[in-house]
């Protein structure tokens, strides 16, 4: 079998050097033609940061119509210098050669329906975000991104609500350019003939594993997009959530460091002995819950349910399988969370009756599967059940925002050649709205 497959070699020398010399000659040219693409892409992701950092001295910006968004979508590339003094590259296309999200909003042919619209707008923030794997930086004014996201994509309608439907499918379009560009064999050809016939979009490349998409509930949408509402930018660990909801004798659980030193900004960062305090809780009052749980229960009660079990497992799968996702470093997350894992096999071993088991577990908080199940009989002492699922509803929504922002650029794009995670599309949401880090004073432990 090895020798069938292995080529043909030519008996003379002269047929074996000039076999040689054309695979030689191959491989040079494959090198040069990738050095162009490179240099390419590296050339327009300056001249789209770049431009970026000016975009806001262009006028006004109306981000509930669009008007004065300047955004790029379309432009020619060969129309560009470096500016001598900034070493900033300008374009020099004249202005009708340029197409950008004022124009597209801003026609009227019948043709360009509003789904074209936003897949346009998908396009254009493909490129912004695609700067960050190039290691640019993000230049636009925070002020209009924050406009841009919580008065433009996230605006109400006029019966009041957001179409969080839309938001995320301007979002998953956005992540497919950018599936396409970094894996598929059509990378010269994104521009905006793929905007105009978006052909080798699937949604199933922004799934968990590839093939195997999970339908992401509206609940769960709906329950994220009123989270960041909210906070109007300022994210949060969970603690205002909390007080908003009138349990401020949960407090206590959003400030255990997993560390008694916190100098360490590594370790401020890392969020795993929280997310998985709050996890172990979760699943102990949706036992107790389950247990006793009516069938006609009331639809507000099984919501809350649903989406707070939801983000809580997503959470601990995300410390479990993609640590790197996470804010902190991955070899930190995978010693707490070892080390929890050994602490339920301890106070658990073999009985059948987990939530027994737990409820008979004595109120400490020496290692945190003994916080977390502390935590849960906390929660489960709240006389509303409903209200206690509320207060899960909305730590789970407020964490799950909160542990999104990162610079790990990389392994987001790695994550999109395994399928995609959800959290990808959070990641790139909140880079649109400005929002690149977890401020200091909204740190586990500060309110």
């Amino acid at each position: 079998m090895l020798v069938s497959t292995l080529p043909i070699l030519p008996s003379d020398d002269s047929g074996i050097v000039g076999y040689i010399f054309c695979i030689a000659s191959f491989k040079f040219a494959h090198k040069i033609t990738s050095y162009q693409l490179a240099s390419i892409s590296w050339n327009m992701n300056k001249l789209v940061a770049d431009y970026m950092y000016d975009e806001h001295k262009k006028g006004e910006f109306d981000p509930s119509t669009m008007e004065g968004c300047h955004y790029l979508v379309d432009w020619p590339l060969n129309k560009s210098k470096l500016d001598a003094r900034s070493y900033a590259t300008k374009l020099t296309a004249d202005a009708d050669e340029i197409i950008d999200i004022d124009k597209i909003w801003r026609c009227n042919v019948i043709s360009l329906s509003p789904e074209l619209k936003d897949t346009c707008l998908s396009f254009s923030l493909f490129h912004l975000l695609k700067r960050r794997f190039f290691g640019f930086s993000c230049g636009e004014s925070k002020e209009r991104a924050h406009d841009f996201v919580f008065r433009g994509l996230l605006s109400e309608n006029e019966d009041g609500t957001t179409d969080y439907n839309r938001v995320f499918k301007v979002i998953e379009v956005e992540l497919a350019f950018m599936y396409d560009f970094f894996f598929t064999k059509y990378l010269g050809l994104v521009d905006i003939t793929t905007v105009i016939h978006p052909l080798n979009y699937d949604p199933w490349r922004v799934s968990r594993k590839p093939g195997k998409s999970v339908e992401l509930p509206a609940e769960v949408k709906e329950a994220l997009v009123s989270s960041l509402k909210r906070s109007d930018g300022k994210i949060a660990n969970g603690k205002s959530s909390l007080v908003a909801n009138g349990a401020e004798n949960l407090l206590w659980a959003c400030e255990r460091s997993m560390h008694s030193d916190t100098s360490c900004s590594q370790r401020k960062e890392n969020q795993t002995h929280l997310i998985l305090t709050w996890h172990i809780a979760t699943c102990y009052c949706e036992m107790a819950t389950l247990k006793y749980l009516c069938p006609n229960e009331g639809t507000k009660l099984k919501i809350h349910l649903n989406v707070a079990t939801r983000l809580s497992k997503y959470c601990a799968y995300l410390v479990v399988s993609a640590p790197k996702l996470l804010p902190g470093h991955h070899h930190d997350t995978e010693c707490v969370f070892d080390a929890v894992a050994g602490e339920a096999a301890k106070f658990l071993q073999s009985s059948r009756d987990k939530y027994k088991a737990m409820r008979n577990l004595a109120d400490s908080e020496d290692t945190i599967f003994q916080r977390g199940v502390k935590l849960g009989k906390q929660l489960e002492e709240i006389q509303d059940i409903t209200q206690c699922w509320k207060v899960l509803y909305d730590f789970w929504a407020d964490m799950m925002l909160y542990v999104v922002p990162s610079d790990n650029v990389k392994e987001h794009i790695e994550q999109l050649a395994k399928g995609g995670e959800f959290i990808t599309h959070l990641w790139a949401l909140l880079s649109h709205a400005g929002i690149l880090e977890r401020q200091e004073n909204q740190q586990a432990g500060s309110v």
